[in-house]
């Protein structure tokens, strides 16, 4: 079974995430308070990647137009 991305998550969270997907009645079941924990772990973990991914494509641009302008000076 594949797995929805799961990095933000601690290891046990994940083996109660997978044991939610694999039984319909799963042994530890996450509450709601758990889910919305969850939920906001994932949305400041894609943020932070948001974040890198801008700045590394920053750099690349910001070097791209480097080599640009020595070649025309």
């Amino acid at each position: 079974m594949l797995l929805p991305y799961t990095d933000f998550m601690t290891d046990e969270e994940v083996i109660r995430f997978e044991d939610y997907l694999g039984n319909e009645e799963p042994l530890e079941p996450f509450t709601l308070q758990e889910i919305a924990e969850l939920e906001e772990k994932k949305e400041k973990h894609f943020q932070k990647l948001k974040q890198f991914q801008d700045e590394i494509l920053e750099k690349y641009l910001n070097e791209v137009v480097k080599q640009q302008d020595s070649q025309f000076f």
